[in-house]
């Protein structure tokens, strides 16, 4: 079937359906401001996600690591006392001459931090039954060289021998809760 009228009467409209310089000109700013925003919204999901890196990373300050060091000497205190014939716990020098901590001093094991480390034996009157012939105790207390760290308040953390359950006990010095300084063992624990 073919057409057989006659179009004359239709107008030629072929130059205006071709794009005009106007019309190609818009859609190229609305292409280009498509990319833009998109640029923009990736630069600023990359500086929101450095931010929270570097958030993250100084959350864990000085104190997190006093305390996990604490926590860490506790478990080599256990250790030292189990492995030596007298089950006394290790002073400082004790626990360095068997690999832990490794070539620090008490002044720079925890960096901002500063550490007392006490080890008491008392002698039993040899009584029957027991296992040891001394009773052996550690205070080891680590205080802050300044107390802020940026915006935060440091903690003093101390750690002894009364562990809960097998696993040393580290405790966090408040002063707000009414806490003795000289008593650690009324500390509030943390780990």
């Amino acid at each position: 079937m073919t057409d057989t009228n006659d179009k004359s009467d239709i107008p030629d409209v072929s130059d205006l359906l071709e794009k005009s310089t106007t019309a190609e000109a818009i859609a190229r700013s609305r292409f280009s401001a498509f990319w833009i925003a998109l640029y923009v919204l990736l630069v600023a999901s990359l500086i929101v996600y450095a931010i929270y890196i570097v958030w993250n990373i100084d959350y864990r300050g000085p104190d997190y690591y006093a305390a996990r060091t604490l926590y860490s000497i506790g478990h080599a205190q256990i250790g030292y006392k189990g492995s030596n014939n007298n089950g006394e716990y290790g002073t400082f020098e004790a626990l360095d001459s068997v690999g832990c901590p490794g070539g620090y001093t008490l002044d720079d094991l925890i960096v901002g931090y500063w550490m007392t480390w006490d080890v008491s034996k008392v002698p039993h009157n040899n009584e029957p039954g027991l296992l040891h012939p001394v009773f052996s105790t550690y205070t080891i207390i680590a205080y802050p060289r300044h107390l802020k760290y940026r915006w935060r308040e440091l903690s003093t953390f101390g750690i002894t021998d009364d562990n809960i359950d097998p696993e040393p006990t580290v405790r966090r010095y408040s002063p707000e809760n009414g806490d003795d300084v000289s008593a650690v063992r009324t500390w509030d624990p943390i780990l």
